[in-house]
């Protein structure tokens, strides 16, 4: 179990500042990612996420945004010792320790694997991870029967009648939301989808949500150099494919480095999807608010 302040990692120059590509790059090491938007959701999901990994054993990275997220000063509803012990039992913890290693009780493993046994022994860990998304909602509904804080893989923003929908993690998701009340209140049909889930990628509840639209954009605050757009955005082009009617979908790369996620950048989103949703033509990788 890990949590993350995540943060850009050094490349041709470092930077201790916020973004995802830290957490992006630890995606295919067999950790479930969570992300949270917000200090009350760093606080409740890291609850989620150790309950999960202790009774579905699968690793587990809770990440928010550092520099951001990490370093706000906001109110929230604090959880209890007595709210932890509820969740996470004293058996659920000794149960974690007696599976470490230790001089007392040796043991032997890592052991090196020969092409005639390692592919199954590998494929043998597909069951946890198949079982994993189901595993992390049933934890979400027994948190919420407890706090009264009910949450799921995404958040649907005012998607019921929307056209258009920008799709995101992170602390952006909050300027993303009022950019949006502010197109609302113009009659321009567009909502937001703020994932926390994306290891396991939940598939199979992202698709009908995103069905019948007429443009989607979304967001990466990581960029795959060399790859044809960022995490998030493969993953949902990859969930899309093969639907009837797919809409138009073009990705934006911002954010890196620490750069902030400004309201006017969410509205050049929104004109963007505009103009896909009539017909028009707006670039498959796009980047926001790089100088040139």
């Amino acid at each position: 179990m890990l949590h993350v302040a995540s943060r850009s990692l050094a490349v041709q120059a470092l930077s201790i500042f916020g973004d995802h590509s830290d957490v992006m790059s630890t995606r295919n090491t067999g950790f479930a990612l969570m992300a949270a938007n917000s200090i009350q959701e760093t606080m409740d999901l890291a609850l989620v996420a150790h309950l999960a990994t202790l009774k579905y054993k699968v690793p587990f990275l809770s990440f928010f945004d550092g520099f951001r997220t990490s370093h706000e000063v906001a109110k929230i509803e604090e959880l209890t010792d007595e709210d932890i012990r509820t969740m996470i039992t004293a058996d659920m913890v000794s149960g974690h320790r007696g599976r470490a290693m230790t001089p007392d009780r040796p043991e032997l493993r890592g052991t090196a694997q020969n092409p005639d046994a390692f592919f199954q022994a590998r494929e043998a860990v597909s069951p946890f991870y198949e079982a994993c998304p189901a595993a992390v909602a049933r934890t979400m509904d027994r948190f919420a029967a407890l706090t009264g804080r009910q949450y799921k893989f995404a958040e649907e923003y005012k998607l019921d009648d929307a056209d258009m929908v920008m799709v995101m993690l992170g602390s952006s998701a909050g300027t993303a939301k009022d950019v949006i009340d502010e197109y609302r209140e113009k009659g321009v049909k567009v909502g937001l989808l703020k994932l926390r889930m994306f290891r396991p990628f939940p598939a199979e509840q992202l698709v009908p949500v995103l069905a019948g639209r007429k443009a989607i954009a979304v967001l990466d605050r990581s960029a795959s150099f060399g790859g044809w757009g960022g995490p998030v955005f493969t993953e949902i082009r990859s969930a899309l494919y093969g639907q009837p009617n797919p809409a138009p979908l073009a990705n934006w790369i911002y954010g890196l480095g620490g750069r902030d996620f400004e309201l006017h950048h969410a509205a050049e989103v929104i004109d963007a999807m505009q103009t896909m949703a009539s017909g028009g033509e707006v670039p498959t990788l796009n980047l926001l608010g790089c100088r040139a």
